[in-house]
């Protein structure tokens, strides 16, 4: 039998790896928030009074003009006239004078869409003022959602693992399922979210999701909302 070749140590990064995962908060207050309104309010409310948000993308959606801050910025890789009031690619290095600019940096359904997204999560801590806070979300079993155009592109999908090693730089996270395994399946379908969902809410969800252990129902998302302090 030839020499073993230990190049790295595996082992120890593995067991890094582990404690990593064991170790961020999960919690599953919108395990079953089929349209995340209720995270999207949660984070209008964390955002009041703060002298300056980033909203990637405009992904607050109806929610932005809650936004009651101080400053509330846009930023788009796409320039559409009068939006966004920044046009940047968050995947890129940003001028010094954006370091700590900003209280809180909202990215719900943007890290999927960018080419590079442990660069994007490093500008956003880049942006981010010390104790600011990155809201996030990122999709694990969801359907492919580029536009035939292709002018927002559909590169990447994020595990529970994977999630917490996105946001593994920063001081404090927190990890929030979205639905369980079988409403997650559903969700698959559009006619699921565009017309059960919207009729009943979350009610239906936790119904299928009663048919798998707490374990599946954490693990088998449709993706994750994650809170995460710099």
């Amino acid at each position: 039998m030839a020499d073993k070749l230990i190049v790295h140590d595996a082992a120890a990064m593995n067991d890094r790896m582990r404690k990593l995962i064991r170790e961020t908060r999960v919690d599953c207050t919108y395990m079953h928030k089929g349209r995340r309104a209720s995270y999207k309010q949660e984070i209008a409310r964390r955002c009041a009074g703060l002298p300056a948000v980033l909203d990637i993308g405009r992904c607050m959606r109806e929610y932005h003009d809650q936004l009651d801050c101080g400053l509330v910025d846009t930023l788009d890789i796409n320039d559409f006239g009068d939006y966004p009031n920044i046009v940047a690619d968050i995947c890129q290095p940003f001028p010094r004078e954006f370091e700590e600019r900003y209280d809180a940096v909202i990215a719900l359904s943007i890290l999927e869409h960018v080419y590079e997204p442990f660069a994007a999560i490093a500008n956003i801590r880049h942006l981010l003022k010390n104790g600011g806070t990155a809201f996030i979300y990122v999709p694990f079993l969801f359907r492919y959602h580029s536009p035939p155009d292709n002018l927002i592109q559909d590169y990447y999908r994020f595990s529970r693992d994977g999630a917490a090693y996105l946001v593994r730089e920063f001081s404090d996270v927190t990890i929030y399922p979205v639905r369980g395994r079988f409403s997650t399946v559903a969700n698959m379908f559009l006619f699921w979210k565009r017309t059960i969902e919207r009729r009943f809410g979350s009610g239906p969800n936790r119904v299928l999701d009663l048919a798998a252990s707490e374990r599946d129902n954490l693990l088998q998302a449709s993706g994750y909302n994650i809170t995460a302090v710099k």
